[in-house]
């Protein structure tokens, strides 16, 4: 939903910005795109549920207003925060943050392929 909402509201050829990073709490992911931007009266309230900026444009693009309660929903579960920064004219960062163990690692998954040969497979494939 939030690289959606980005793509939506960003210019076309624009770029979205996806971020994310460690943090000493977990893991902090950030979407940031150049559109027009939400004025600071409506920040707060774009993750409640049905609610539209602008009720006129979101009918000509779609969507029912439930995304962005959505994710706040699902990142609270986790334990974790959802937030927006977002200036008029100069485009949008919503970021959300999860909670991540301390012992929790990356890892990469290579699927095995009909190309790979057993020497070639990654450990535990």
């Amino acid at each position: 939903n939030l690289l959606e909402n980005a793509a939506r509201y960003a210019p076309d050829g624009s770029e979205i910005e996806v971020r994310a990073e460690k943090e000493a709490s977990g893991l902090r992911v950030q979407i940031t795109d150049s559109g027009p931007g939400i004025p600071p009266v409506h920040q707060e309230r774009v993750f409640e549920r049905f609610y539209r900026v602008d009720p006129a444009r979101s009918r000509e693009q779609g969507g029912t207003g439930l995304g962005l309660a959505i994710v706040k929903h699902l990142v609270k579960a986790q334990g974790g925060d959802v937030g927006i920064v977002s200036d008029i004219g100069a485009g949008t960062t919503v970021w959300f943050t999860i909670p991540v163990p301390s012992k929790a690692t990356a890892t990469t998954v290579v699927p095995k392929t009909e190309a790979t040969s057993p020497e070639e497979e990654a450990p535990g494939v």
